[in-house]
């Protein structure tokens, strides 16, 4: 059963854009995109009901990947966000389970290799919350490394 549900990830628009962007950082280089999420107003943005921005580094790929979680992920639910990663990395379903909601999270995560990601790329992830906005950071980097 898992070799489906690896397959069907292989084709998911994250999992795709994840690899696109992991796959474009060369080698002994480190890149990263970090996309922040706001849902209801803050002390900071007091008047606004949501919003979202993502930070590329004017990195190219970088960039085609922020445009991408701007349109297509979850600004209320960060959490929704963060598990979708791991399940590219790992080839477990992308649903495994909506059961567990998260109200305030820090989590770090890395592994090498994963779907359209060869073993010399690995790939760290970081979820926590930022006080000064209220808003939760995604952080998704990639680096790659010599043979």
């Amino acid at each position: 059963m898992s070799g489906c549900a690896s397959q069907r990830l292989a084709h998911h628009p994250w999992c795709r854009e994840l690899a696109t962007f992991a796959n474009s950082v060369g080698v002994d280089e480190a890149r990263s995109v970090t996309f922040e999420t706001v849902w209801g107003s803050t002390k900071v943005t007091p008047y606004m009901a949501f919003g979202n921005l993502c930070l590329h580094h004017d990195y190219a790929p970088g960039k085609r990947f922020c445009d991408y979680l701007i349109r297509n992920t979850s600004t209320e639910f960060a959490d929704i966000n963060f598990r979708q990663t791991p399940a590219c990395l790992s080839g477990s379903p992308l649903r495994t389970k909506n059961i567990v909601r998260y109200r305030r999270l820090e989590a770090e995560a890395y592994a090498s290799g994963g779907l359209g990601i060869p073993d010399d790329i690995r790939v760290e992830l970081s979820l926590a919350h930022n006080p000064d906005h209220d808003s939760f950071e995604l952080t998704i980097s990639a680096t790659r490394y010599a043979d």
